[in-house]
């Protein structure tokens, strides 16, 4: 998640930022063996808004763009998870004009 943090720092303080939603690898075979659907643990976006459930980082609104619109759509049946408001498709973040970070590609801190 560092990474992540540095990805989210390097955008304007006040700005949305649109990160892909990728499988939060330390927890993918538990949650395969215990059968846990993904809509009930989205991925990175899960693991954030555990750790940041108002959606926010460093003065930043972060979002996490699903390419599966159907957990979307089971997520936003719960309107009171902070799932709900973290999630989006790819079709809005692009209606947005929101740039998608892929956090899965190495990135290295400059200065």
């Amino acid at each position: 998640m560092r990474e992540d943090r540095y990805r989210v720092e390097r955008s304007p303080e006040g700005s949305d930022v649109h990160l892909y939603n990728g499988t939060f690898s330390p927890t993918a075979l538990l949650l395969i063996g215990m059968r846990v659907p993904r809509s009930e643990f989205p991925g990175i976006a899960a693991f954030f808004a555990i750790a940041h459930p108002n959606g926010r980082l460093e003065k930043r609104s972060v979002y996490f763009v699903e390419d599966d619109a159907m957990i979307v759509r089971q997520v936003r049946g719960d309107p009171v998870s902070p799932m709900a408001r973290l999630l989006v498709t790819r079709e809005e973040a692009c209606a947005a004009g929101a740039v998608i970070v892929d956090v899965s590609e190495p990135v290295e801190p400059s200065g």
